[in-house]
């Protein structure tokens, strides 16, 4: 994720929805600069995290499902999950973010400290072929232990992006105004747009199977309108993808299946990331 809008909301692009759709980093209104940097790195880890998940998510979903039902693969299927200790355990080490979010984050830091040592034996067992030896003795052995510890990690993975999406709730709303304020027009409506369209994949995700249509349809509309009221350039990227990402949303509601709701997460990824890309000085030219 690439955050260069200045001291703006920054969105994470992110199973449940929170582990594959997209969120916002969040600059609050008092906030240090140390704050929202390190805020934005945490965001930045998930991002990478929740790339894995939108790519391999179903992979592993069925990888956990054979251990937990006795047929075993022939590869292990996870997330790099070392690599999200190292990048959440910098996160930590640079200060702190916000109250809540920190007290989520050492949550999700224990559920690792946990899960990693497994999830390493696990992933040399596999690429070293022991299964071949040992008919999947050790598989057997500690498929339980790993399976529970994924569970812990999970949960506490969608505790810290209810954080992180409260922070952003909450300092969103005021970051607008000082948009409008400030006269930066387009900064002001790319946010409002992007906050609408959180909101839309929240409704989504919570009553997938049965959305209210016609208020997000409404939605839609208003975001539409946001989009084509920014005047610059340097928002027709994210006006490409939004308008994609709209189309995206009206045919997963009129065919709400695994592939499109696939696509729109997928296509809701590269709205937030024109987002995180823009630069707000070249935005609104001020």
């Amino acid at each position: 994720m690439c955050v260069t809008v200045l001291t703006s909301t920054a969105f994470v692009s992110g199973c449940s929805l929170s582990r594959t759709v997209g969120k916002i980093s969040s600059a609050a209104e008092k906030a240090s600069g140390s704050q929202v940097e390190n805020f934005n790195k945490l965001i930045d880890a998930e991002n990478n995290y929740i790339d894995f998940r939108l790519s391999f998510g179903g992979k592993e979903k069925q990888f956990n499902d054979g251990l937990r039902n006795g047929v075993y693969d022939q590869s292990f299927v996870a997330p790099d999950y070392k690599s999200l200790q190292e990048a959440l355990k910098a996160v930590k080490a640079g200060g702190a973010t916000y109250k809540n979010v920190d007290a989520e984050l050492d949550k999700v830091l224990s559920a690792l400290d946990e899960l990693v040592p497994v999830a390493t034996d696990l992933q040399t067992y596999y690429e070293s072929k022991t299964y071949l030896n040992d008919n999947y003795a050790k598989v057997k052995e500690v498929a339980p232990k790993y399976l529970a510890a994924v569970d812990k990690f999970n949960a506490a993975m969608d505790k810290l992006d209810d954080a992180i999406g409260q922070v952003n709730q909450e300092n969103s709303q005021k970051e607008i105004e000082q948009y409008k304020s400030a006269g930066k027009k387009n900064m002001a409506a790319a946010l409002e747009a992007t906050v609408r369209f959180k909101a839309i994949m929240d409704e989504l995700g919570t009553h997938d199977q049965n959305p209210d249509k016609a208020k997000i349809e409404q939605e839609l509309g208003a975001v539409s309108t946001l989009l084509g009221s920014i005047s610059s350039s340097e928002g027709d990227i994210l006006k490409t993808e939004g308008n994609e990402l709209i189309g995206d949303v009206r045919e997963f509601m009129a065919n709400p299946d695994e592939e499109t709701r696939a696509g729109m997460y997928e296509q809701y990824n590269s709205y937030v990331n024109a987002y995180n890309g823009l630069n707000a000085e070249r935005l609104d030219g001020k």
